[in-house]
């Protein structure tokens, strides 16, 4: 059930984050990426978040997301069905010009949860 609700989420939107509500680099992470999403030159982009640390589902929420992407801090950052990591790892594709060039690339509707 977690996990379906988790791939919902991953696979219906361009940028997905699961974050914390406390927590200083999601929120930068967040608002890093709201930024990019608006700006997009491909055009408009679904993001959506979930800070666990507010879910009723909350531990058990955080173990099974840990179990998919092998890490078990937050945030949790999804682009177009792939985990691509923290928010060092954001703020650097961003930086390089690689988070753009994810988001503008034709996509097939894969996600890492179709492997």
């Amino acid at each position: 059930e977690l996990r379906a609700r988790i791939v919902e989420m991953v696979s219906g939107a361009d940028i997905a984050v699961f974050s914390k509500s406390y927590c200083s680099f999601c929120t930068q992470a967040k608002a890093t990426l709201r930024a990019v999403a608006s700006a997009a030159p491909c055009g408009p982009l679904r993001m959506v978040t979930l800070d666990i640390d507010t879910d009723p589902d909350r531990v058990e929420l955080q173990i099974c997301l840990s179990g998919i992407t092998d890490c078990d801090t937050t945030p949790q950052v999804f682009i177009r069905g792939r985990f691509v990591g923290g928010c060092s790892d954001t703020l650097r594709l961003v930086e390089s010009g690689e988070m753009l060039a994810l988001l503008s690339a034709e996509h097939d509707g894969a996600t890492q949860f179709d492997n």
